[in-house]
Parts: structure tokens; C-alpha cells; sequence
């Protein structure tokens, strides 16, 4: 039994899979596209189309062949397990180049000058002196709202202190001063 064109469906075959009409389409196509764009690529062996090809397939044919194997169990796999591999691969690589983002844009500071003012401060707070090995999260950059000027690292609690305070001293001094007056225990005041 003669196998069918791979192209027409007719059982003369000739050369490659192709019956003779096809095939001279198909030559005709490549020297065509040869002679018009000077280049030496072949038309594609699935539509003859006189694209550039890459591995024998124009660009369309490549994309629905592409798809065509997505829609099957085992590209469902390979793209599930590419997708878990990237994320656990760039979870590292993206929370450093979040960090280095947030830095540059809110505070105008490079990870170097914020190494240098953690090794100055060596790796405690500001205010309370905790180290950063006893926080959970890195120490956070401590700035004036008016001036944008840099004052330090504060732990979250500090930092969120003095937010809500409003970073004002009056209120700040109050506080104290409201905290002296009602010291129920003299060992209360550190």
C-alpha cells in the first residue's frame, strides 16, 4: 500500500513524503523566497508558507504545535513543574531586588549605605538597642517626613512608635512625663 502526500492526501508519491505537485509548489516556494528576500531559508515543510523558518516550521505552525502540546497531560505537567521551579528558584533573587527597589525609591540609600549604618548602629536599634537577631524582620529605615533626612534603624516597634507619635517631642516628652507621674512600682523605670 502506498502511503498518501503528506500535503494533498494523494497516493502518488514522490520524494520526501510529497506527490509531485506538491513537491513542486514546495520547490517553487523555496527558490521564490530565496530570490525575493536573498536569503537561504526554506519555506515550511507543513504549510509552505514563505516565512522564515526555524527547524523546518514557520512561526505560526510552531505557536499552534505549541499549543497543541499544552493542551496535553504531559505539557499541563512540564508547565506546572517549570512554574513551582521558577518561583521557589526566584523567591531569594526577588525579595533582594524588592528590597534594593524600596531602598532606592523611598529613601535614595544603596544596600552599601545601609550595611554601613547597620554595622555603625552594630546591627541594633536606635532607641531600645535590640539586636537584629532578636526581630524577625530587618530593621527598618528611620527618616524625617518634612526633610526626608535619614536618621537611623528602628525596630518595628520603635519605628511604629514613633509614628504614632507623630514623631513630635512635645508628645513624646508628654508620654514620659505621663509615664513618671503613674509609676506604680519605684523598679517600674528603667
Amino acid at each position: 500500500m502506498v502511503k498518501p502526500c503528506k500535503k494533498c492526501g494523494s497516493t502518488d508519491r514522490y520524494k520526501g513524503g510529497n506527490c509531485k505537485p506538491c513537491a513542486k509548489v514546495w520547490h517553487a516556494a523555496r527558490y521564490a523566497s530565496i530570490q525575493d528576500k536573498q536569503t537561504l531559508s526554506k519555506p515550511c515543510k507543513k504549510c509552505f508558507g514563505t516565512e522564515k523558518t526555524k527547524n523546518g516550521s514557520c512561526l505560526p505552525c510552531r505557536r499552534k504545535a505549541a499549543q497543541r502540546y499544552a493542551q496535553t497531560d504531559a505539557g499541563k505537567l512540564v508547565r506546572k513543574l517549570g512554574r513551582e521551579r521558577r518561583k521557589e528558584e526566584y523567591k531569594h533573587k526577588q525579595k533582594k531586588w524588592d528590597r534594593e527597589k524600596a531602598l532606592k525609591k523611598f529613601y535614595s540609600m544603596t544596600p552599601q549605605d545601609y550595611d554601613l549604618m547597620f554595622t555603625k548602629q552594630n546591627g541594633c536599634c536606635a532607641i531600645c538597642g535590640i539586636h537584629q537577631a532578636q526581630v524577625k524582620r530587618t530593621l527598618s529605615v528611620d527618616h524625617c517626613h518634612h526633610t526626608g533626612k535619614i536618621r537611623g534603624l528602628l525596630c518595628d516597634r520603635c519605628n511604629h512608635g514613633l509614628g504614632h507619635f507623630n514623631d513630635s517631642i512635645f508628645t513624646i516628652g508628654a508620654a514620659i512625663e505621663y509615664l513618671l507621674v503613674n509609676a506604680i512600682l519605684p523598679g517600674h523605670i528603667k
